[in-house]
């Protein structure tokens, strides 16, 4: 028996939809990056998101990440999914390219 979801959300991608609040967003990925990320800073650089993990010193502007890899924040970031960067990306950040 094959698990749906594991061929909708692929663990090198991240989906973002829509948020509860006007002008929010939701992401959800099941990339194992997100597993012992408990805060994350996110970075919206204008056609790349950048999410950084957070550890000793967590920010006020820091978002917790859900059990599942989601979490909600402000952004412009169109709805849909895209692809984790894997040549920029590292244990500690994660680089989506969505323009």
């Amino acid at each position: 028996m094959t698990n749906k979801n594991a061929q909708k959300y692929p663990t090198d991608s991240v989906t973002v939809y829509k948020g509860s609040y006007y002008g929010y967003v939701r992401i959800y990925s099941r990339c194992p990056w997100f597993n012992d990320a408990e805060y994350c800073v996110t970075e919206d650089l204008g056609g790349c998101l950048v999410i950084k993990k957070c550890y000793l010193d967590i920010p006020n502007k820091a978002l917790k990440v859900g059990n599942d890899g989601r979490m909600q924040f402000e952004s412009e970031i169109p709805l849909g999914n895209y692809a984790i960067d894997q040549e920029e990306s590292d244990e500690d950040e994660l680089v989506i390219y969505y323009n």
